[in-house]
């Protein structure tokens, strides 16, 4: 429920909730597409976090050392 709150505080703060209901876009779809942002911008850093530590593993940033091995 607070990312309802949130939403609707950050665009009336930053002065966009006025210029969004003037649109003829249903309030529901406003209310579930400014919740679910925060949720699918988080899967997408994990995703991008899980293939940078994919490749960091697949290819190495450095040559082992002989002596570490």
């Amino acid at each position: 429920m607070s990312a309802f709150d949130d939403s609707i505080l950050e665009a009336q703060q930053n002065g966009t909730l006025e210029a969004i209901l003037v649109t003829e876009t249903p309030l529901t779809m406003i209310l579930v597409a400014s919740a679910s942002y925060p949720f699918v911008l988080l899967a997408l850093r994990t995703v991008i976090y899980l293939a940078w530590g994919a490749c960091s593993s697949i290819f190495p940033f450095a040559k082992p050392i002989g002596w570490a091995l």
